[in-house]
């Protein structure tokens, strides 16, 4: 509905500006408090890492994907905030996000049963 719908972007003003360690402390228990990190990176990556002929160069890739990754976002932090202001951005952001789930569902769905 938000990609047919949608009326509104990321508003600039809403965000109120709080100290360095205010967000620090967010940032870290963003990262560390959630289950997910741990699933991904304990779980998925070492059980995918633990098959490879060289687990050390796998988890050395994914250590140096992750930080590219990361710092690309916080590179392009300005141009994302021009870009996620826009509302028809948003809704074509939205819209590429349901072709794709449309795709995995449809995907998921004729997968023969066993």
């Amino acid at each position: 509905m938000r990609a047919i719908k949608g009326t509104s972007g990321l508003k600039i003003s809403q965000v109120e500006k709080v100290s360095w360690w205010s967000t620090a402390l967010s940032a870290f228990a963003i990262s560390l408090l959630n289950p997910h990190v741990y699933l991904d990176t304990v779980l998925l990556l070492g059980n995918i890492g633990a098959l490879q002929p060289n687990p050390m160069h796998f988890a050395l890739g994914a250590c140096v994907g992750s930080l590219i990754w990361f710092s690309t976002l916080v590179l392009f932090t300005p141009k994302l905030k021009s870009i996620l202001s826009s509302s028809l951005r948003w809704r074509i952001f939205d819209t590429t996000i349901a072709v794709i789930l449309c795709f995995v569902a449809f995907g998921l769905y004729n997968v023969p049963s066993q």
